[in-house]
């Protein structure tokens, strides 16, 4: 199974990641630094480039993929509301991207 992942690198994505790999399913992690990913390259994911704030992009990623993990948000609590927002607005997407779908 093919499955994108946002958060990849992140507390419970760095987690999560390998073991699915591990497990023998092909992952495709969200990233948005250099460093990001060659963290993923390293452990054997692919790297797909973006961001939460560019859903048109996250949504190239899910036509990829068989499957869709959400485990990406951004922590900056100082913009708490922004960050929640987003969040929001990105498992809408995601919904509205998989609803109908067999995914």
């Amino acid at each position: 199974m093919r499955v994108f992942m946002t958060g990849a690198t992140g507390f419970i994505g760095s987690y999560l990641a390998p073991e699915l790999r591990l497990a023998g399913h092909t992952v495709i992690g969200l990233c948005r630094s250099d460093e990001g990913e060659e963290k993923l390259l390293r452990s054997g994911i692919q790297a797909f480039r973006g961001d939460l704030d560019h859903l048109d992009r996250l949504l190239e990623g899910v036509k990829s993929a068989d499957g869709v993990i959400h485990a990406a948000f951004n922590h900056d609590f100082t913009q708490v509301r922004r960050a929640s927002e987003t969040d929001r607005n990105v498992i809408e997407g995601l919904g509205a991207a998989l609803a109908g779908t067999d995914r």
